[in-house]
């Protein structure tokens, strides 16, 4: 666990500032009243800065805010522009000493300190202890604490030197503080038990507030990068493990529904890009290391069983990650204010000045600011103003009009009307396979219906496929339907095209053919703006010495002098307060002369500008930019239907090859059953030893063509082959098929065919042939001999006397 780097302060005495001052300006029994209270701020001060050299934390802990106390009660009793106090500090990065030189700042020094040490018991604990995990949460709450109110005395510091405890360096342990405190929590659950989605969002609320942190990292200058690295790997790994944990529990939910399981497949993947991606960051040792590969382990075990089931079982189909639902950001874990410490000797200070004057000089520090923010706020929307302007005249284009018009360009009309073509041939191409394939089984079932007659008892193809062929046949009239609407919004574009294609020119080309601006009012214009650019600068150094004179500004002995004089409180304020008033009229003169040249170059540029001299031509292009949405409309309505049409065609084609798979099962159990008693072969005539009987002819095997699919549907994943009953080997084709050519002897085309030429008679001129009785051959060989008288032809130089062919008259 992270805990932030502890920053030192220099051992000095402040009480021997605090005694100079007291004497210049109290007596000597004032000064040996408050005496012990300085002795103690200096004790308290010692105590704080050796924290972690001897002291145990807890003890630098109570001196760090009883000084923080001792501090409070001395900024309002003490103007410490009215001594010689720096307090010094070590920059917790570079090492380096930079002085202090306001309370303010000390404050936040402090409150940083005490957060370091309360981060400090919180990385230093074992969490296996008793109570270990309540302790270190409630040190990590403290530690962020202390931060926000380091924060918020940073945001009304009108200071530079914040050293390293700037905002960006303070926001970043904060959020790191807040996410340690989640890992608590995340390191309390049982993985095993709890409720996954818990644990899901713990860890996710733990990536987000590292991510939140390694954010603010390029402010933070000296940061070490061992550090860094740390806090992109927490924020990779806690990514991860909400996506891991939330898969488990989207898979109960899917386990009990059947459905939403491509989600578990997603969000795995997901899981274990972002842990092999944390895995990669150099410097990560030891527990932090084992943190990570055990967790790279479990994701991966789980994604292959759950891409297993996914494909085997369910054929979920695996969203996109931005299709994934968002996991929810827990915000249990706040910031804990310490409970306030008191000062040793605090009620002694009462005794340097009066009450009345400290609440005074309070309420006049704040009155004094309140007016420079007013003056301020001024100055800033006076710049604003004018860097918001434009620079000059020129034809530029109405960023408004431009915007609308980069929207649409990036659009391709006449790419997408081609990918709505090709989506419709694709799914009409797909349908009609689809059909012929049912056609041929239908075909195939009538053949060995012919064939073995009322042997074959099961039902017709037509009836088992006829919800498919209806489902085609729906498809097929609403893409004829898409077609006629495709057809329409082509045409407008074909015959709008000319018109369209003005607008889809570079920025550059489109404002050369706007018309130029007069060129004496463009310099004008030139002039005018240069001149407002100018007093950016001037205002910018008057409002610096404002506030430079407000720092340097000591109060006190006015406010005594016109308290005693009896003068109300807004007397004594606005009479001291005009000590700055030639700053203030510095500045209100600079505000004044650039709102008169806003107003004459508002002037200007309307008098030039490109609405009114080029109404026309803008005209004609947001005529064009109406177009072009009407049919972009039209086209991404026609794309999303087809993505639809195809997912459902791919269905369809799914669901026809398990019923044809299904068919074919059926039939061979069939022909097992009708081929249990073959008929005995006609016995072969006796033939010629002179005569070469020629084997029936190979019929090559006609392989039907691999079904198209559209491109999108080419890499998704294809499921896992049929399991087979151990009775139901799988057929030809399939994986696993093993021929048994005991039973079925093998076709001419396969290893260890052997010609029976017993089994075929041979032609007509040899044995007995009865013309009315045909012998009867294998289904898939052609009738030998062919019906028909025959001729003996020898071939060309043949001898003649040899029998060699037998050719049909």
């Amino acid at each position: 666990m992270l805990s932030i780097p502890v920053k030192k302060a220099e051992q000095q005495r402040l009480s021997k500032s605090l005694e100079v001052f007291v004497s210049k300006n109290y007596d000597s029994a004032t000064l040996d009243k408050v005496r012990p209270f300085f002795s103690s701020l200096d004790e308290c001060r010692r105590a704080f800065a050796d924290s972690g050299e001897g002291n145990t934390i807890e003890s630098a802990i109570a001196s760090g805010e009883s000084y923080l106390c001792a501090i409070k009660i001395l900024e309002q009793k003490v103007p410490i522009s009215s001594t010689d106090i720096k307090f010094q500090w070590l920059d917790t990065y570079a090492r380096t000493k930079h002085p202090v030189l306001n309370y303010t700042l000390e404050k936040a020094c402090i409150m940083y300190s005490l957060a370091s040490l309360h981060s400090k018991i919180a990385a230093d604990i074992d969490l296996r202890g008793t109570n270990a995990h309540k302790i270190a949460l409630n040190s990590l709450q403290l530690a962020a604490g202390w931060l926000g109110s380091c924060k918020d005395l940073l945001r009304d510091l009108n200071s530079d030197n914040k050293l390293d405890v700037g905002p960006e360096n303070v926001q970043m342990w904060s959020d790191i503080m807040i996410a340690q405190a989640y890992m608590t929590m995340y390191d309390k659950l049982d993985k095993q038990t709890a409720n996954k989605v818990n644990i899901a969002k713990v860890a996710y609320s733990v990536h987000r507030n590292f991510e939140q942190a390694a954010v603010c990292l390029p402010q933070v200058k000296n940061f070490p990068k061992e550090l860094e690295n740390l806090l992109k790997y927490y924020s990779g790994v806690f990514h991860a493990s909400a996506h891991y944990y939330m898969a488990l529990a989207d898979k109960e939910k899917s386990l009990k529904t059947s459905v939403g399981f491509g989600k578990v497949v997603a969000r795995l993947k997901l899981s274990e890009t972002l842990i092999t991606k944390s895995m990669q960051f150099k410097g990560i040792k030891n527990t932090q290391f084992e943190l990570g590969r055990n967790l790279l382990n479990l994701i991966t075990n789980e994604k292959t069983t759950s891409e297993s089931e996914n494909f085997s079982i369910y054929m979920d189909r695996v969203p996109e990650e931005n299709a994934l639902d968002a996991i929810e950001i827990l915000s249990m874990v706040t910031p804990k204010a310490s409970e306030a410490r008191s000062c040793p000797n605090e009620e002694l200070m009462n005794s340097i000045v009066p009450l009345e004057i400290v609440n005074l000089h309070k309420d006049y520090c704040d009155y004094i600011w309140q007016v420079f923010n007013v003056f301020k706020i001024k100055v800033q929307g006076a710049i604003q103003q004018i860097n918001s302007l434009p620079s000059g005249g020129g034809s530029t284009m109405p960023e408004a009009l431009w915007s609308e018009i980069v929207a649409v360009q990036g659009k391709d009309i006449e790419r997408n009307i081609s990918s709505i073509k090709g989506n419709r041939k694709a799914a009409r191409d797909m349908m009609e396979t689809i059909k012929n394939q049912l056609l041929k089984e239908e075909r195939d079932e009538e053949a060995m219906k012919k064939q073995y007659g009322s042997k074959w008892n099961r039902e017709p193809s037509s009836l088992g496929n006829s919800e498919i062929k209806s489902k085609i046949e729906t498809l097929m009239k609403k893409c004829q339907q898409a077609e006629e609407s495709d057809i329409k919004s082509e045409n407008d574009f074909l015959s709008k095209k000319a018109i369209i294609s003005k607008i889809l020119l570079p920025r550059d080309q489109l404002e050369s053919q706007l018309p130029n601006i007069d060129v004496s009012l463009q310099a004008e214009q030139g002039v005018i703006y240069n001149t407002m650019k100018n007093s950016i600068r001037i205002l910018e150094d008057s409002l610096s010495k404002y506030s430079e004179l407000l720092s340097k500004n000591d109060p006190s002995e006015g406010l005594k002098k016109l308290h005693e004089s009896g003068s109300s409180k807004e007397q004594i304020f606005s009479e001291l307060n005009e000590n700055f008033s030639s700053v203030r009229e510095e500045i209100d003169n600079e505000l004044e002369s650039i709102a008169e040249k806003r107003e004459e170059l508002q002037k200007l540029q309307a008098a030039g500008s490109v609405e009114s001299r080029a109404a026309p031509l803008l005209n004609e292009w947001r005529t064009a930019l109406e177009m072009k949405k009407v049919i972009d409309k039209r086209l991404d309505d026609g794309l999303s239907f087809y993505s639809k049409l195809l997912d459902n065609v791919v269905s369809l084609d799914n669901e026809s090859q398990s019923f044809i798979k299904a068919r074919e099962f059926g039939k061979q159990d069939l022909l097992r059953i009708v081929g249990a008693k073959p008929a005995e072969p006609a016995k072969a005539p006796v033939s010629d030893s002179k005569t070469k009987i020629l084997p029936p002819a190979q019929v090559p095997v006609v392989q039907p063509p691999p079904p198209q699919y559209p491109s999108q549907f080419i890499n998704q994943p294809y499921p896992s082959p049929p399991q087979y009953p151990p009775n139901y080997p799988p057929p030809p084709g399939q994986p696993g098929y093993q021929p048994n050519y005991a039973q079925y002897p093998p076709p001419p085309s396969q290893p260890g065919y052997q010609p029976n030429y017993a089994q075929y008679p041979p032609p007509p001129n040899y044995g007995q042939y009865n013309p009315a009785f045909p012998p009867q051959y294998p289904q898939g060989y052609p009738q030998y001999p062919p019906q028909g008288g025959y001729q003996y032809q020898p071939p060309p130089g043949a001898p003649q006397n040899i029998p060699y062919q037998f050719n049909r008259k």
